[in-house]
């Protein structure tokens, strides 16, 4: 079976690569694994027509709807272009080369962010490489994340009868059981900023640009974020819901009150870094200084080309939110490669959970107690 890639094509985008790449064998119409017709509960007729009826089924959420678009896009590339086949034919070995693929896709399937369609867009990001130029690949939960995805869309074929089985149901077993390949091996009692690597990270968001809009508005909505995890312990998912009605004042002291699993309302109160820091940002947004209980204004709420808040959409997703503060630690790590490389080395793996672990330890420190 022929391989497809870019580089066949002279002026076409990526996206018309793809779509001209298939052909009536590797539609899905007649895939290896689609049920008998007689079973089938839902319309699709092959792989693309599926894909369209998944995602507009899951069009009433911006956030999901572009998490969905972005991994089943690049899953449906991959089978045509890469293993030349169609996605209804994907045996468990294809979707277990799929997740090395997506661990170190090639040169040619990575770019910088772009629209879709457009000739310089591609289905993967730029690589990212170490102080010693060693490849960064993905931690495993972004791998997990997309097998989930992917997962999901793959039930719903097998549940319409358009499929007769899901691959994926072993894999995922594997990864709960088993560190795949990719799995880096990470001291677990290091997952945390000491103070020095703390010092840095704050050093790097004060050094950021503020030239533009986009500069003030990048680095404010990074200052919020880790004001926000290191001081209340925020989970990401938590920040992304989160309304400003969140904050509320009660005899004159304010709380961050939400609802957490097993917990009917937790509440935690504002030291007087984290309140000024919510101040800040709320003049940042054009608001008043602080928020009384019927701004359901969410939280982060993304903004449009000139930087004003869009209030009639969601807040900021929590891949979103990961992905500023990646982008903020990877700044961390590079800044110190220069005169510590290991401890550089150490920060490439760092997530939002090591801010919060960092304040954790720090409470348990003057508390005298031993994680």
């Amino acid at each position: 079976m022929k391989r497809f890639s870019i580089r066949d094509a002279k002026s076409n985008s990526f996206q018309e690569v793809f779509l001209s790449s298939i052909t009536p064998e590797l539609n899905g119409s007649s895939g290896r694994f689609r049920a008998p017709k007689k079973y089938k509960l839902i319309t699709p007729s092959n792989d693309f027509e599926a894909i369209s009826a998944f995602l507009l089924m899951h069009s009433h959420s911006a956030n999901t709807f572009r998490a969905y678009e972005k991994q089943l896009t690049r899953l449906h590339m991959w089978a045509v272009m890469k293993a030349g086949i169609a996605l209804s034919s994907m045996t468990l070995e294809h979707y277990r080369n799929y997740i090395k693929f997506m661990s170190e896709p090639d040169d040619d399937w990575c770019g910088p962010r772009t629209t879709i369609g457009t000739s310089g867009w591609r289905p993967f990001q730029p690589k990212k490489y170490d102080a010693n130029n060693n490849l960064i690949k993905p931690p495993i939960s972004s791998l997990i994340t997309a097998i989930a995805t992917i997962n999901s869309f793959i039930d719903w074929l097998c549940n319409g009868g358009y499929l007769i089985g899901n691959p994926l149901k072993i894999i995922k077993s594997e990864f709960i059981n088993k560190n795949p390949p990719t799995t880096r091996e990470v001291d677990r009692n290091s997952n945390y900023f000491d103070k020095n690597s703390f010092i840095s990270l704050k050093q790097t968001l004060e050094s950021m640009p503020r030239q533009t809009i986009w500069d003030i508005h990048n680095y404010e909505v990074k200052r919020i974020l880790l004001s926000l995890i290191y001081n209340l312990n925020a989970k990401t998912a938590e920040i992304s819901s989160a309304k400003m009605s969140n904050f509320i004042e009660v005899n004159g002291k304010w709380y961050w009150i939400l609802d957490r699993k097993n917990i009917n309302v937790d509440s935690i109160s504002l030291n007087k870094e984290m309140l000024d820091n919510l101040k800040r940002w709320r003049l940042h947004l054009h608001l008043s200084e602080l928020p009384d209980r019927n701004d359901m204004m969410p939280l982060l709420p993304p903004v449009n080309k000139s930087c004003k808040p869009l209030h009639c959409r969601g807040g900021l997703g929590p891949r979103r939110i990961t992905d500023l503060l990646r982008e903020l630690i990877l700044a961390t790590s590079k800044t110190i490669a220069i005169t510590n490389p290991d401890k550089a080395l150490q920060l490439q793996f760092a997530t939002s959970h090591w801010i919060r672990y960092t304040k954790l330890r720090e409470i348990a420190s003057l508390k005298k107690i031993s994680f």
